[in-house]
């Protein structure tokens, strides 16, 4: 986890620990922001919001994980979602056979590492951590991000006591947060719905073979 390097206002609560320039190392989540700017602003937090102030003064208890979750983009429907903690990191891939090659235009037109790199897997050319990549992304991953900070060795599969206590606790994790959340990704959009984004994206940029 990169630690999130907050540049606090002088006139910050609680002083003492937040220095401007501080170091925060909690687990945030981006939904953190609404929060914090809204007390920087002398605003109340609602109850119920699920951001959490980072400056201390009504913080609410530390993170224990962060959840993130990625559906349809443009035209491409691709499932994901994922839980980060301390040390772990657990993604679930709900879209079998899909995973970082799977087609958008968008990507393959304005980030030309993603043809280079299907070019290169078809010459061949392609080893280790960049071919398995492009290989479609297995339903469940789990990597250890302090010794393996690039994500590269997924331990799902791992038979260490350690791993397999993190991979059943974050596991726990997202499907508690899937009901309370209510998480509605798993109900696929209608055809229709998603056919003028289909007709949009490839008017705007072609689409590959």
């Amino acid at each position: 986890m990169c630690p999130l390097i907050i540049h606090y206002p002088k006139n910050a609560p609680n002083p003492k620990h937040y220095q401007e320039g501080a170091v925060n190392s909690d687990v945030v989540s981006l939904l953190d922001i609404t929060a914090t700017t809204m007390e920087m602003a002398g605003l109340p937090i609602p109850k119920g919001m699920q951001s959490r102030s980072l400056l201390g003064k009504i913080a609410g208890p530390a993170r224990q994980f962060a959840f993130s979750a990625r559906d349809r983009i443009d035209e491409t429907v691709l499932r994901m979602r994922s839980v980060r903690g301390k040390r772990f990191h657990y993604i679930r891939n709900c879209s079998p056979g899909e995973g970082f090659a799977t087609l958008n235009s968008h990507k393959e037109k304005c980030f030309m590492i993603k043809p280079l790199m299907r070019q290169l897997l078809d010459q061949g050319k392609l080893t280790g951590p960049a071919r398995s990549l492009m290989q479609p992304m297995p339903y469940e991953s789990l990597y250890d991000t302090e010794s393996d900070p690039h994500e590269i060795n997924n331990l799902a599969q791992s038979t260490n006591p350690v791993h397999q206590q993190a991979l059943l606790k974050m596991r726990t994790a997202l499907d508690v947060w899937e009901v309370e959340t209510g998480d509605r990704g798993g109900i696929p959009e209608p055809a229709e719905v998603v056919a003028p984004f289909e007709k949009e994206i490839h008017d705007w940029f072609g689409t590959p073979d």
